[in-house]
């Protein structure tokens, strides 16, 4: 989920490994429950670690990818799907966080896009830093949805 404010800037949440030692920054996202859609699971995992309750639609399906991920000591295939939705402002809760998450997110940012590119963070998709400023001119919006190759 990419979650932009009024200010053009990207909600992303870090995670650290600690098996591993190593962190990387994300979007706001999880995996689908039972036979729900990604467009619920993406509202669903918005409001479990934001807090936030969408009051209008989710805004458009922009990217998605395969990527296998090596968390801890479990590695699995991971299918993600990218939504766009701008508020003007949120102020994060981490009340509907699980335990395990609560252990492993260690804090969330605000990011304007020149941060994302200037940073020598890990980042997540990889391409972040070369996407977000066409998604937030309004290009590279669908159809159909980009298809990241990290």
């Amino acid at each position: 989920m990419l979650l932009i404010d009024a200010r053009e800037r990207l909600l992303l949440f870090r995670f650290t490994d600690r098996v591993h030692g190593t962190s990387f920054w994300v979007t706001p996202g999880g995996g689908l429950d039972g036979a729900e859609s990604f467009v619920q699971a993406a509202e669903r995992e918005l409001h479990e670690e934001t807090g936030l309750r969408l009051s209008s639609p989710l805004g458009p399906h922009i990217w998605e990818r395969s990527v296998t991920v090596r968390w801890g000591t479990r590695c699995f295939l991971q299918y993600e799907r990218f939504f766009v939705h701008r508020v003007d402002h949120h102020h994060v809760s981490d009340a509907g966080l699980m335990d395990y998450e609560r252990d492993e997110l260690v804090e969330h940012r605000w990011w304007a896009a020149h941060e994302i590119a200037a940073s020598s963070a890990r980042f997540a998709p990889a391409k972040l830093a070369e996407l977000l400023p066409l998604v937030l001119a309004g290009q590279s919006l669908p159809p159909p949805p980009l298809h990241l190759d990290d």
